[in-house]
């Protein structure tokens, strides 16, 4: 449900959304960004998701998008 609020646009439910993945982003992201950096590539991950997310389709497959994001990134 979340998802669906933001994507119409409603930024309190992406920012409910970016309050409960930071910790997965973070981690995920960690796996790939040096320490020194993790904390800019978290925020791109972000920006990136909310730019894209009118894109998703499926919005019950949040989390897997974001994942993917956040590795391909």
């Amino acid at each position: 449900q979340l998802v669906g609020l933001a994507q119409s646009g409603i930024g309190a439910a992406f920012d409910e959304l970016l309050q409960r993945y930071r910790v997965a982003v973070r981690w995920t992201a960690a796996k790939y960004v040096p320490a020194s950096h993790l904390d800019d590539a978290v925020q791109e991950i972000f920006l990136l998701a909310f730019e894209s997310l009118s894109s998703l389709a499926e919005p019950e497959r949040f989390a897997g998008w974001l994942r993917a994001i956040a590795a391909h990134r």
